[in-house]
């Protein structure tokens, strides 16, 4: 009798408690919703809604014959000069040789990637490790060359997306202020006019990201804006050579940053100069 006692007390507790805790709250199907006193949903707008992921672009083969063939045309890297490449074989044979010495090149080339941050071209750390064995074929090597023997560079493109009215303008904002230094240095005059809202346009206010960029850049004394001593890529003023280059800061390749997005490779100015110039990367 006294154990059906204390199992109907036990019994009774159970169900007071059910009805005093609340039940949980139906969550749905969406994994990021949030509940919260005023159930409100933040909604992020990120900064690469407004560029494309930087990607790797070389030359073929006929964009590669069509640069300068002297190796004096080129910086020194490691000692080392640029190879040589036969502009005039004598028969099929000949012909092949140099078609397969170019593709070597550029298969190296193909190990880099595209730093997503600033559009520095970098090894790919995923890639298998270069089965040749000679001290100078390494990693920072190889880079180097295909920058600066082979006119690989990374690219990428603006987008102009629709705007989204429910989306607060201040977010969008927020995230043209974000978008990484090396792209805006690019664009200056780049805004976002959206097709969606004819004469609606935005664009970032200044250079530098308000999260993560240049703590370690000197701004100019004396000027308003952030304009930084390491100045803008003079490579974009003229987008199809590299010309542009060569009257800011004399002869000499393309080392001072990225080509333009949607450049065609294939039509290099072939004039590339001599730059007098040597690169030591660490061995």
């Amino acid at each position: 009798m006294r154990m059906h006692l204390w199992g109907a007390i036990l019994v009774l507790a159970i169900i007071s408690n059910a009805m005093i805790l609340p039940l949980a709250p139906y969550l749905g199907k969406d994994a990021n919703t949030t509940i919260s006193n005023t159930s409100v949903v933040e909604r992020a707008v990120p900064p690469t809604l407004f560029y494309s992921n930087w990607r790797l672009q070389c030359p073929g083969t006929q964009g590669i014959l069509r640069m300068n063939p002297d190796p004096d045309a080129y910086i020194t890297i490691n000692g080392n000069k640029r190879p040589r490449i036969d502009m005039h074989p004598q028969d099929q044979a000949a012909v092949r040789r140099r078609k397969g010495r170019i593709r070597s090149f550029l298969d190296r080339c193909n190990l880099c990637k595209c730093d997503q941050i600033d559009g520095t071209l970098i090894m790919d750390p995923t890639t298998r490790a270069f089965r040749d064995k000679r001290p100078n074929y390494h990693t920072e090597y190889t880079v180097m060359q295909c920058r600066f023997w082979w006119n690989c560079h990374c690219v990428f493109q603006m987008k102009s997306p629709d705007r989204d009215d429910g989306i607060p303008v201040e977010e969008y904002q927020d995230a043209l202020d974000n978008v990484p230094f090396a792209v805006k240095q690019q664009n200056p005059a780049w805004r976002w006019n959206p097709a969606s809202h004819p004469g609606f346009s935005m664009s970032w206010q200044g250079l530098a990201p308000r999260q993560h960029g240049q703590a370690d850049k000197e701004m100019v004394p004396g000027m308003d804006e952030p304009y930084y001593l390491e100045g803008p890529d003079y490579g974009w003023r003229e987008k199809d050579s590299l010309s542009g280059l060569r009257e800011m800061f004399g002869p000499g390749p393309g080392i001072f940053g990225s080509k333009v997005s949607k450049r065609d490779t294939s039509d290099i100015d072939d004039t590339t100069e001599a730059s007098g110039s040597a690169i030591r990367v660490g061995t």
